[in-house]
Order: C-alpha cells, then sequence, then structure tokens
C-alpha cells in the first residue's frame, strides 16, 4: 500500500491521549475556553462551561438508571445542543449509540431500532408520541427519555438538572469499545449497521487537516449532529469555535445565517449546493466571512462546482470517505479547486490524505497499473471495527476494501467511476 509517512495532520495528540476514550476527548474540547460560547441557536447561547455541566449532569442522571458500557442508546430530534451533549454524556457512560433521522417515518425509525437492539430512546419532545409508539413497537426498548417535558416518556433534563456533575459517572472505556453503530445508506441493498470504536472517533481528530477549518471557527451545522454532521462538532470545539445549529436546512435560511452570523465554516452535501443554486440568490447575500464549505457525501458535476464558486466563492473543499471510515480518506483543497488553470481536477476527488495507505485493486487482487480502473482498498486506525451482525472476511486482515472503483492519475488524483457489485468487508482487527 502507498502511504504518506507525515503525521496525520489536525489535533496533536500522544500516544497516551490516543487511547483515551471519545467522551474523555469531548470532556477536553469543554473544559477549554469556559466562558466562550459553545452552541448558540435562536439568539440562546451556551457556553462551554455550561456544555460540560450538562454532559457531566447528564451522564450522572443515565449512571443512575443503570445506563452503561455496550447500553445500545437511540438519539431522535432535530439540531438542538442538548441532542448532541446526550450522546456526549452517553459515550462517557460507555453506552453504544444510534442515531435515528428525524424525517424517517415511523416503520423505517422501527426498523433501525429493531436491528440496533436499542434499548433506550433519548428524543426531542417533538418526537415524544412517535417515541412512545416505538416503545410498545418494539422488543427490545426499554425506555424513553424525553429532552424536556413531554407528554410521553420522562424528562432527561429534570432528571440531569437534579444530578451531581460528578466526574465519577465516567465509565472505564477501552479504545476498541464500540461508541457508535451507524448505518450506510443502503445504496447497494439493504442499510448496514457499521460498529465504530473509540479508538477511530479518537484517531479521527489527528486527521481534520482535509476540513481546513478555520481558527476558533463559527461552523453552520444543518446535517444531523447525532449523524453526519457530527462529525464536524467535536473538531470545531477542539478549536475553541461556536456552532450555530439549524433543525433543517433551507436555502435562504442558511444564507441569512452565514450572512448574519458571520459564519466562517460548513459543511453541505452536493444536495444542498445545488439547492442554494438553483432556489436561492447567493450574490444577493454577504458571505464574505465564509473561509470554508466542506462537500461530499454525493458526486457532483465539475459544472455545478465551478457555478458555485463563481456564485458563492472560492472556498470548497471536497472529501471523499465513507461511513466505515471516520476521517476522509482523500480530499481535493481550496486551492485546488481551480477552473481556469486545472479544470480536470474539479472531476477528481482529491489525492489519499496522510496517514492513509491506499492501493487500487484489480479483479485479481493486484495493484493496477497506471491509470486503469480499481477497488480502493485502505487501511487507517479510523476504520471500522466492523458490520453490525454480520459476517466479517475471513482472512484476519484490516484492510477495508470500500466497493468503489477509481483510477488515479501521475499526479496521485482520484477520479470515481462507479461501484462493485459484489462489495467485500473489512476484515478483523
Amino acid at each position: 500500500m502507498t502511504t504518506d509517512t507525515a503525521r496525520p495532520a489536525g489535533l496533536s495528540l500522544s500516544p497516551a491521549d490516543a487511547r483515551q476514550s471519545y467522551g474523555d476527548l469531548i470532556l477536553r474540547a469543554l473544559s477549554g475556553n469556559p466562558d466562550r460560547a459553545a452552541f448558540a441557536q435562536d439568539g440562546r447561547i451556551l457556553s462551554y462551561r455550561a456544555a460540560k455541566d450538562v454532559v457531566l449532569r447528564t451522564a450522572a442522571a443515565l449512571a443512575e438508571r443503570g445506563i452503561g458500557n455496550g447500553t445500545p442508546v437511540g438519539m431522535l430530534g432535530p439540531n438542538r445542543a442538548e441532542l448532541w451533549l446526550a450522546q456526549a454524556a452517553a459515550w462517557i457512560r460507555g453506552a453504544r449509540t444510534t442515531g435515528l433521522h428525524p424525517a424517517n417515518p415511523v416503520d423505517t425509525l422501527l426498523w433501525f431500532v429493531r436491528d440496533a437492539g436499542l434499548r433506550v430512546l433519548i428524543v426531542d419532545p417533538l418526537f415524544a408520541r412517535i417515541g412512545a409508539i416505538l416503545l410498545e413497537r418494539s422488543e427490545t426498548l426499554r425506555s424513553v427519555l424525553t429532552l424536556g417535558p413531554a407528554s410521553a416518556g420522562d424528562d432527561l433534563l429534570s432528571l440531569s438538572e437534579n444530578a451531581s456533575p460528578d466526574p465519577a459517572a465516567r465509565a472505564n472505556v477501552t479504545a476498541e469499545d464500540v461508541a457508535w453503530l451507524h448505518y450506510t445508506g443502503g445504496t447497494t441493498g439493504a442499510p448496514k449497521g457499521v460498529l465504530t470504536s473509540h479508538r477511530a472517533m479518537v484517531f479521527a481528530q489527528t486527521a481534520t487537516a482535509p476540513y481546513a477549518i478555520p481558527e476558533q471557527p463559527r461552523h453552520l451545522a444543518v446535517a444531523s449532529i447525532v449523524l453526519g454532521g457530527s462529525t464536524a462538532v467535536l473538531p470545531v470545539l477542539l478549536r475553541g469555535g461556536t456552532i450555530f445549529l439549524q433543525r433543517y436546512f433551507h436555502p435562504d435560511t442558511w444564507l441569512r445565517a452565514i450572512q448574519h452570523d458571520r459564519i466562517s465554516f460548513a459543511v453541505l452535501t452536493p444536495e444542498m449546493i445545488g439547492a442554494i443554486l438553483d432556489r436561492a440568490d447567493p450574490e444577493s447575500y454577504d458571505l464574505t466571512s465564509l473561509r470554508t464549505i466542506v462537500y461530499g457525501a454525493a458526486p457532483i458535476r465539475p459544472e455545478r462546482i465551478r457555478e458555485a464558486i463563481r456564485r458563492i466563492g472560492p472556498v470548497f473543499t471536497q472529501i471523499y470517505g465513507q461511513t466505515e471510515h471516520m476521517s476522509p480518506i482523500s480530499h481535493l483543497t481550496r486551492k485546488e479547486h481551480d477552473p481556469v488553470r486545472r479544470p480536470h481536477l474539479l472531476a477528481s476527488c482529491g489525492r489519499i490524505v496522510d496517514g492513509v495507505e491506499s492501493r487500487i485493486v484489480g479483479e485479481d487482487g493486484s495493484d493496477v497499473s497506471g491509470d486503469e480502473v480499481g477497488e480502493i482498498w485502505i487501511r487507517s486506525p479510523a476504520a471500522m471495527s466492523g458490520y453490525w451482525n454480520r459476517c466479517v472476511d475471513p482472512g484476519g486482515t484490516d484492510i477495508l476494501r470500500t466497493g468503489d472503483l477509481a483510477r488515479r492519475d501521475d499526479d496521485g488524483y482520484l477520479y470515481l467511476v462507479g461501484r462493485r457489485r459484489d462489495r467485500w468487508e473489512v476484515g478483523t482487527r
């Protein structure tokens, strides 16, 4: 495999730090800058000090209810600080969390609850009725906790307010314990549960350079912060930034927030970029505060990103990754988004990031030559531990065979061309 031997850029972690849990890293982030704003939404500000207090009190309340190592906990609701902080508290307790998309119908939510074997569901009060339905219909769910008073369930915020912010509520968590069970998009069949360890989630913080996050960033979070949008939360907090939360994405609402809150960092999908270009007028807003917009998760046509650069600004950086890998696999930097001098790169997903070993492999398992098409194989500490309730490759390798077909040019840039039909899975570590 080819690799760049340089240390992955991002958060600097010592070997001892790398063995800590993701919950420990969250508490480290919230312990700095106590009076600075950590979260902002609808005019409400939550400081780093207050956020840490909420996490510790919530962890203590969860401990009192017997939620600890390995407890499967689901999270459901629109973006709000308390939802992410409750998830953080669950990680501190050693629980295994699964985010549920609030736009999914009840039957779809029930499928995920059953497949993940969730025993506890933490919901926004707006979803208390749905939580009660899931509790009644699920064979595994035992309790529903609400983030405030609601018509059903127990109020976790009230329980937390009456709990002591005791650091002793932190569970004994090992690096290989599973922190997150999240799901693939199901593009090649039924969604697959991906087991992600504390080790992978902590290591991912050392590899955030591809995000090009500014110092003390002002981050506008629109994707669910208990699903894919959660990956940008801790990197922002570790840099002393503020996370401005929107419950749902709408093009004009997003543009107004950029202008009003002087946002410097955002993450969008290609679909969101298209909606901004087609259904809004970005030229009529002051977007000069923007430094970086990270996009990925789906293909985008070169002419589309060229239009986005022209109408929004030269602030785009692309990442290619997978649910099965906690940090980016490759990235195309802002400088490489050059429609004039290097327009061909707009069709690329960039070069492999530092710290990730990679191969482009043919049908016979050998490396392809030149710019021939093959499957991307990678090895990295940020890779998943395996699939939930599925057999792993009996070969016992730690190579992640992505299922994505690509070619690599002489300068090392990847160009995705499709998917394998018979995707192989990661081996045991």
